[in-house]
């Protein structure tokens, strides 16, 4: 960690535990690998980038395929609740399912 607030590494590998009570400002780049519980935890962790104001960043979530996948879609009747194999808060699905001519 050390290495990275003195600017003699440009790329941080973290927990979450890493980043907390952390405030750096110069950080441009967030980038998740799975989605988290909930859409607060993911915004509070996407707000690690871009403190500075000088700074144009960015937070991208990668999402794994399961958080899209219905269990049992060839069975599903009109009506019938859609179950997926990735279980996700609602309000960070329907924040991911977003169509992205509305991004």
């Amino acid at each position: 960690m050390s290495q990275f607030l003195e600017g003699d590494i440009d790329i941080l590998l973290a927990t979450e535990a890493a980043g907390m009570g952390c405030n750096i400002p110069d950080i441009a780049r967030v980038v998740q690998f799975k989605a988290p519980d909930s859409l607060s935890t993911w915004l509070q962790r996407a707000g690690r980038a871009g403190r500075n104001v000088s700074i144009q960043a960015r937070a991208v979530l990668l999402i794994q395929p399961s958080v899209f996948q219905e269990v049992g879609r060839s069975t599903h009747k009109d009506g019938d609740t859609i179950v997926y194999k990735k279980t996700i808060e609602p309000g960070l699905r329907r924040w991911v399912e977003v169509p992205i001519e509305q991004c």
